[in-house]
């Protein structure tokens, strides 16, 4: 893979059918920076597929390197908060920059449908998104507890 330049073109993708294997490989691949860790099946993600189509605005976006999918990334926004979720960059693209652009771009959508406030949650294990997170200007607000109930 040629290094990207701040030049090469970045952007989001509304998830599509089309995105479904890619979204789906890349989750399973990176299960470890996950709440749920267990890999997802293909009828799990059928019914989360389905379930995200139908959102109006849509959620869920594929992160563009010019023509090649490199990443995941949704945002929701309720009144006037917003929540960003499911970012992944895949392996060989991180490092050089693309996260930190691919947020400013989901930032400015949820700041253009008028989110005063922008959460996300960051597994406690994975201390590089959470440096990633706070140099971007996020602070941490709260810790979740929770038990295992069998």
């Amino acid at each position: 893979m040629a290094i990207p330049s701040n030049k090469d073109i970045l952007w989001l993708k509304v998830l599509t059918h089309d995105d479904s294997e890619f979204a789906r490989n890349l989750r399973n691949a990176n299960n470890e920076y996950f709440h749920n860790s267990e890999e997802i099946s293909i009828e799990q993600h059928n019914n989360w597929l389905n379930k995200t189509l139908k959102e109006n605005p849509p959620t869920f976006h594929i992160i563009m390197l010019e023509s090649n999918k490199i990443g995941t990334i949704s945002i929701t926004n309720h009144d006037d908060i917003a929540t960003i979720g499911n970012v992944i960059i895949d392996k060989e693209y991180r490092g050089c920059g693309l996260g930190k652009r691919a947020m400013y771009i989901v930032m400015g959508l949820a700041i253009s449908r008028g989110a005063k406030k922008i959460r996300l949650s960051v597994e406690y294990t994975n201390g590089n998104a959470q440096a990633f997170y706070v140099n971007l200007g996020f602070i941490e607000r709260a810790v979740i507890m929770e038990k295992q109930c069998l």
